[in-house]
């Protein structure tokens, strides 16, 4: 499994300054990328909001060929804060995209929407728990 960071510009909202740079994960014919993409609590991420937190995104895609084609279906908000350091967002990526690759690389055995829903509650702990808010 090969990591690969990108950096997106850092995020000011007021109080702290801290980066959401982005986790690229690949193993096999599949690719995991998890970002900030405006995402907050409520839908999008609300900076005057004291309650709203900027919340990471994870969607998987497969080798085709030449190219990379995104999965159907694979596209999740998650819980985990857009602010946690960067090696912690690489551990958790690895975590999704293990738990995804399966599904991805064998179509009908386990459905990789079913993975991913129950992968949106993952949160900075690596765990996938719905009934903690």
């Amino acid at each position: 499994m090969i990591p690969i960071t990108r950096r997106t510009p850092t995020f000011n909202d007021g109080a702290v300054d801290w980066n959401t740079g982005d986790v690229v994960v690949i193993k096999g014919g599949v690719r995991l990328t998890l970002e900030w993409m405006g995402e907050g609590w409520s839908g999008d991420y609300n900076p005057n909001d004291k309650e709203d937190e900027p919340l990471m995104r994870f969607f998987v895609e497969r080798k085709v060929g030449h190219s990379w084609e995104p999965v159907e279906d694979a596209s999740f908000c998650t819980r985990i804060p857009a602010s946690i350091p960067m090696s912690r967002k690489i551990v958790l990526a690895k975590m999704i995209l293990n738990a995804m690759c399966d599904a991805v690389q064998s179509p009908g055995m386990r459905s990789p929407k079913k993975i991913g829903e129950s992968l949106s509650w993952i949160d900075s702990n690596g765990i996938c728990d719905k009934t903690t808010s």
